[in-house]
């Protein structure tokens, strides 16, 4: 019996000492698929939930696209990396070659201003690879048709360090539509303007876009565990005083 006593005492003692002290935790893959896809053109248009980035038609406009997500769900704790994945049913470049595909943050746009009358498009238009929008990755995508390829892009520090503050809800960017825009760097500029384009198609459903984090969260003191067990071993010891 004493040995019991001696036990509970042991068990009550490390529950109560050790309440407070963190967990180790494991790092976490969270999918996030967008709130928002489209394109802006050059002459103040916006199109959804196409995001076809170029000029995908003779004499037509330069069309730059949007894609946001709602990253205020994220858990709070170290993000590790994260990958942007956008499905691309056709490129087309009939100068020839891979076309150059930019990928920028956007920290002015929410989702109350993503589109609108053509003045606001066409500032929106412009915004996208203007020196307000962080560079935040470059690809090269070959010409491809249906079922075409995925374009990644594996985002830098700066875009990580603002996922976690718009996570937070702290930083420029809004932690409810967490956007980014892509341009191509036109391979010709002729006219009639050369057909250039990437994610052709993307109006048709379908299409996948995704963001996927890695994120360790912050570890939680194991109270229930371990307070759980302090509470078992002083009920114990309880018991046999009485």
């Amino acid at each position: 019996m004493k040995i019991r006593w001696v036990l509970g005492w042991a068990w009550g003692v490390l529950g109560l000492c050790m309440v407070g002290f963190p967990s180790q935790a494991s790092a976490v893959i969270i999918n996030l698929n967008p709130v928002q896809t489209g394109a802006y053109t050059s002459d103040g248009i916006w199109t959804a939930p196409t995001y076809i980035t170029g000029i995908s038609f003779a004499y037509g406009p330069e069309a730059r696209s949007l894609v946001a997500f709602d990253v205020s769900g994220l858990p709070d704790g170290t993000i590790h990396s994260a990958t942007l994945s956008l499905q691309n049913p056709y490129t087309v470049n009939e100068v020839g070659g891979d076309l150059e595909l930019r990928l920028y943050g956007l920290p002015g746009m929410t989702r109350f201003n993503y589109t609108g009358n053509g003045y606001l498009n066409l500032s929106n238009f412009s915004f996208i690879g203007s020196s307000l929008s962080p560079l935040w990755g470059t690809t090269f995508v070959a010409p491809v048709f249906w079922p075409g390829s995925t374009v990644t892009f594996d985002l830098p520090a700066g875009a990580l360090d603002a996922l976690r503050q718009a996570s937070d809800g702290s930083g420029l960017f809004s932690g409810d539509f967490f956007a980014f825009g892509m341009r191509i760097v036109k391979a010709d500029a002729q006219e009639p303007k050369p057909l250039q384009y990437v994610f052709g198609g993307t109006s048709a459903g379908g299409t996948v876009v995704r963001l996927t984090v890695d994120v360790t969260p912050v570890p939680l003191p194991p109270a229930v565990y371990l307070f759980g067990a302090g509470l078992v071993g002083l009920a114990g010891l309880t018991r046999r005083r009485s």
